[in-house]
């Protein structure tokens, strides 16, 4: 983590502002990336059409993007899953280790919360996208 983020631009220090500025400055990536993957199935499956052909089967091809951003999301959670799970794993063989509080520990809790940011803001997406029935 980048401490330094907290005090970027300000003159004045504030614990809620250098919180924000510092979970923003970890965990962007996370946030940003159902926003990213988005724009490309949505330009990957239009790449080369003609506007006739966009729209010829605008229900077909919103369904399509759709389909391919769900299983594009849902690849990625699987990837930030696993990767909390073999680091939780690792932190139960290694229960032992005397840096599990100072390594492990700190490692899983941020792999989780990674995930969790990654889910909050694809729910956002959808949200974004489909509106709330």
């Amino acid at each position: 983590m980048q401490i330094g983020a907290a005090y970027v631009g300000v003159d004045t220090f504030s614990f809620g502002r250098a919180a924000l500025m510092t979970m923003l400055n970890t965990f962007s990536a996370h946030i940003l990336l159902p926003f990213c993957a988005t724009a490309v199935v949505a330009n990957t499956l239009f790449w080369g059409r003609s506007d006739s052909e966009q729209t010829a089967g605008s229900d077909a091809v919103r369904q399509r993007r759709e389909h391919a951003t769900a299983a594009l999301t849902l690849l990625i959670f699987a990837l930030f899953g696993t990767r909390a799970l073999l680091t939780f794993l690792n932190s139960i063989i290694q229960r032992r280790h005397l840096m599990l509080w100072a390594i492990f520990a700190p490692k899983y809790i941020f792999d989780v919360c990674g995930m969790l940011s990654y889910s909050l803001s694809s729910l956002f997406v959808s949200i974004l996208h489909h509106g709330v029935h």
